[in-house]
């Protein structure tokens, strides 16, 4: 699945929109991301990571397995987390506690023999069922429902072949009797061309060349020719970021409201898991919006310069709603020269 361009350009693109989503602490605050300057933990999460590669880990990790796991390393004097590590999913298995003979709710994991505590482990989960303790990936069920696709259509293709007329001939490289020719001709026709067995044995330097595209080969190119809208539409992501052919009717209004559907419906919903499995063990970090689907400079200026022009706004106003700094007035003009006195 991810060796497909569609598929993996879908994924990157969902993956970088939740990685350049703003953090902020617990009172809305922008955090300072760099690890050289601030001792939050947003800064440096793991021994070897930044925030953006640590949200790239659990992003792929869910889109992939369906879950992501990080386990606390370090602590600080008021026993809150300070540092983590990311633990690869398939390391993890789940594990259930028994008390009197009955099943706890509390699920635990299993990590290379050691069991950890729902306290000791911090688990993000793409999607859940009842009664199912571990998330589920898209990326699987869709692969999985691929496999058995593929089962069929080997089974149908097999039976085409088998009863299908085949659209090529048969060559060799040097001359061949003619009783000979048509004596292979004829037995080439009753097995493919009936409804023989499908298997015939051709030798005498014999090599078939194929002069038509196959079933396999057009049902080849249906899928890479859908890939990319499909990724698109089960990762949730606008059709054109996955690079999937976009429609005539594509306009400006309509990608804006592509991009205010993504933000709102895909990105708004990672958003949630990571920051809310976070804050669920004291780390006091914040997922902002994103901006996707806000207006750009350019539109804003032009919103402010049209409430200029009605009286609605002073410019030293507009200019410092916008973050902008206003205009300094204009230089009076010059007196004019004294006339001559003479």
């Amino acid at each position: 699945m991810l060796s497909l361009p569609g598929w993996w350009s879908a994924m990157r693109v969902l993956a970088t929109a939740v990685m350049d989503l703003p953090v902020a602490d617990r009172d809305g605050d922008l955090i300072d991301l760099s690890p050289v300057t601030s001792s939050h933990i947003a800064a440096r999460p793991t021994a070897h990571d930044t925030w953006p590669t640590f949200v790239d880990q659990i992003m792929w990790s869910l889109m992939i397995h369906g879950n992501a796991f990080a386990v606390p390393t370090a602590v600080d004097s008021r026993g809150r987390i300070s540092q983590l590590e990311m633990i690869h999913p398939l390391r993890i298995t789940p594990a259930w506690s028994r008390t009197r003979g009955a099943e706890s709710f509390a699920v635990g994991a299993w990590l290379d023999g050691e069991y950890l505590s729902p306290a000791d482990v911090i688990h993000w989960r793409e999607h859940s069922m009842a009664g199912l303790s571990w998330g589920m990936s898209r990326l699987k069920l869709l692969a999985r429902q691929l496999r058995i696709a593929a089962s069929e259509q080997a089974m149908v293709l097999s039976t085409y072949d088998d009863g299908g007329r085949p659209q090529g001939y048969w060559a060799k490289d040097r001359p061949m009797d003619p009783s000979v020719a048509g004596r292979i001709a004829d037995d080439l026709a009753a097995t493919f061309g009936g409804r023989g067995d499908g298997v015939a044995v051709v030798g005498d330097g014999l090599r078939w060349h194929q002069v038509t595209l196959s079933h396999a080969d057009l049902e080849l190119l249906e899928a890479r020719r859908h890939t990319g809208a499909e990724a698109a539409a089960v990762m949730g992501v606008p059709a054109h970021l996955a690079g999937a052919s976009a429609p005539d009717s594509l306009t400006y209004s309509t990608v804006r409201m592509d991009m205010a559907a993504f933000d709102a419906v895909t990105v708004s919903r990672y958003r949630s898991i990571i920051g809310r499995e976070l804050q669920l063990h004291g780390i006091d970090v914040h997922l902002g919006p994103s901006g996707l689907a806000g207006s750009t400079e350019a539109e804003r200026i032009a919103a402010a310069a049209a409430a200029v022009s009605a009286g609605l706004e002073s410019p030293a106003a507009a200019s410092a709603r916008l973050g902008l700094t206003a205009p300094d007035s204009p230089p009076a003009p010059p007196p004019a020269p004294p006339g001559d006195m003479t």
